[in-house]
């Protein structure tokens, strides 16, 4: 289903599975979190988006068998990794909207 979206970020944030459990919603929702990220990083990072990126990845990653992960902590994690990534390309949607009324109020 990922693949199917290809390289558009707006429409790989709008997948969505019916009828399935939470940790499968999750564990989605962080597949199309790790696309995303793979995504926005292509464009390359400012220097103070390398942490955020770092932050977000731990977040979608399977935590390691050394860092005894809980059900409990990997769903917080996977959860607020997928909030930080769509409030990002929220956030970005809206810049690259106010950027264009900006260019146009100049041209006039």
């Amino acid at each position: 289903m990922v693949e199917q979206v290809g390289d558009n970020l707006h429409q790989l944030h709008r997948s969505w599975v019916d009828g399935v459990t939470l940790d499968d919603q999750l564990w989605f929702q962080a597949i199309c979190t790790s696309r995303s990220q793979g995504l926005q990083l292509q464009g390359g990072l400012p220097q103070n988006g390398r942490w955020l990126w770092k932050l977000i990845q731990l977040g979608y990653l399977d935590g390691r068998e050394a860092d005894r992960p809980w059900d409990a902590s990997t769903r917080s994690m996977r959860y607020a990794a997928i909030l930080v990534d769509r409030l990002l390309g929220a956030l970005e949607i809206e810049r690259a909207r106010v950027s264009v009324m900006f260019n146009n109020s100049l041209i006039k």
